[in-house]
């Protein structure tokens, strides 16, 4: 059908003589009748002689630039889908398997299909240009009501008006289940700040899922309550907590199916907030011997360690793990330093402490370490005449150590110190006189990030004299300072200047 358009030309100037005859009247309203398809033409020729062109106009010819034939065009015929008949509709005599396979196909009389928007159970539509896909419909129960939607786009954007659906159970999926590798212990006590620094993260679970039926997508977990769950898709989680006190991790796997395991795991934990503002702490790990040179008493070791840090003006608090056990964070959060002794080579109790120390120094805390063989208890090599640390030992992350070696003979007769700290000598009179005033298994450590403050002083000059004795590790975050020999058999006056200068690094 030929349409039509009517044009009204109000009160223009015009140039009369390129105007044809019957158009010549320009005080006058002009009504003109025009075929749509000649309009163009129309326009095309009023703008030769028009000097006033109407806003009217100026649209249509904007029109025109765009082909306005165009507009004989039909209306877009919209796309049609098809679906595969797996599974038939309303098939309620089978319960098919969680996970389908669904097949689809769409044309366009006008046009092509460029993609289809699919959906179940009346989620949100998601597109696809793809015309089969595999499905893992949600199946809790023993049997599962679901229908399936589809529907083609063409090439002009339009959609089919009637999805063709598909409406199927399907049977149960079995959930999936979790496994919890690695966190804080059940019911222990760890280090928490409000947000990471440097040094601390936050303190990391590990876990992994399995699943009879289906695969583990992901995890979901949650802190204190079992409502605002968390996905993720990774096999662990570094979590902060802002406030002291009890707390429970869960977590539980995902499948494919957004099946999710009914039984969470659960992990309880206390989150101490470390304040630091009590001073000094003396842990006690030294055995509780005879009293004889060599292998003093308890008591003889503890009046040690208290003179020389009174003729130092310092205030401290003592922890004997003897009689209170290994100390927990609670214990030792309030303190700005921890001095560990271990002056006794037949028994060491460092290694039940080991991860409450690397989160103390984690969260900012200060370590002076002294001892007989302490460095091969803490990472497990008692008896190696060297040692090469691991990427992951602590001698080498926190220490900053790269080898050790022990000197198994009787040649250590002191240190010699380097970098602002005193000499140091074997205390003849604290050792049995059949080592001549000197000690044997002690160990050199080389540094690999740490300074070395004391040297090895070999009464034979053997292959362990200048080798590193004591290191320190003053890093922005925490600071640590290690003496790979028992102080407290070291001479007690020497022992105090030393001291002095150890509190002066750690800032205490």
């Amino acid at each position: 059908m030929l349409r039509h358009v009517v044009i009204i030309l109000l009160e223009t100037r015009t140039k009369t003589q390129y105007l044809p005859q019957s158009h010549q009247d320009t005080k006058k309203n002009v009504l003109i009748l025009l075929p749509f398809v000649k309009l163009c033409d129309f326009v095309s020729s009023w703008h030769r002689f028009s000097t006033g062109l109407l806003v009217g106009v100026a649209l249509i010819l904007g029109s025109c630039n765009e082909n306005l034939v165009e507009g004989n065009r039909e209306t877009n015929k919209l796309p049609f889908t098809r679906l595969g008949n797996i599974p038939p509709d309303n098939d309620s005599l089978h319960a098919y398997p969680f996970r389908l396979t669904l097949s689809w196909d769409g044309g366009d009389e006008d046009g092509v299909a460029v993609g289809f928007y699919y959906r179940w159970d009346k989620h949100e539509w998601s597109y696809t240009t793809a015309r089969t896909a595999t499905f893992s419909f949600e199946s809790p129960g023993k049997v599962n009501e679901h229908l399936f939607e589809v529907k083609a786009i063409d090439n002009d954007g339009g959609e089919d008006p009637l999805p063709p659906q598909r409406h199927f159970w399907t049977s149960q999926n079995l959930p999936p289940e979790t496994e919890l590798l690695a966190g804080p212990a059940e019911g222990s006590s760890v280090f928490s700040l409000p947000a990471p620094t440097e040094s601390w993260k936050g303190f990391e679970f590990q876990f992994k899922g399995t699943d009879k039926d289906g695969i583990v997508t992901g995890f979901q977990y949650t802190i204190d309550d079992t409502i605002n769950w968390k996905f993720i898709n990774s096999n662990s989680v570094w979590i902060t907590i802002a406030s002291a006190g009890n707390h429970i991790f869960y977590i539980r796997a995902v499948d494919d199916a957004q099946s999710v395991d009914p039984t969470p795991i659960k992990r309880s934990f206390k989150a101490v907030l470390p304040t630091m503002n009590k001073g000094i702490l003396v842990v006690d790990e030294t055995r509780d011997g005879p009293g004889v040179a060599g292998a003093p008493s308890d008591a003889q070791v503890d009046s040690f360690y208290q003179r020389i840090l009174i003729s130092n003006g310092r205030t401290f608090d003592q922890w004997d793990i003897s009689q209170q056990g290994s100390p927990s964070a609670q214990d030792i959060a309030s303190y700005s330093l921890i001095i560990w002794h271990a002056d006794d080579r037949v028994e060491q109790l460092i290694k039940p402490s080991l991860d409450l120390l690397k989160s103390y120094l984690d969260v900012g805390g200060s370590l002076w370490i002294v001892g007989w063989r302490v460095l091969p208890e803490i990472d497990d090599f008692v008896g190696a005449a060297s040692y090469s640390y691991k990427p992951t030992d602590i001698g080498r992350v926190y220490f900053h150590l790269s080898s050790y070696d022990e000197q198994g003979a009787l040649d250590f007769v002191g240190g010699s110190g380097l970098v602002g700290y005193p000499n140091i000598d074997v205390d003849v009179a604290k050792v049995p006189a059949s080592f001549g005033g000197t000690l044997n298994m002690i160990g050199v450590a080389q540094p690999n990030g740490a300074e070395t403050i004391l040297t090895f002083r070999s009464i034979s000059n053997s292959n362990f004299q200048g080798k590193p004795s004591a290191v320190r590790y003053l890093g922005k975050s925490y600071k640590v300072i290690v003496f790979a020999f028992p102080f407290y058999l070291m001479n007690e006056t020497q022992s105090i200047a030393l001291t002095a200068k150890v509190l002066s690094d750690l800032g205490r």
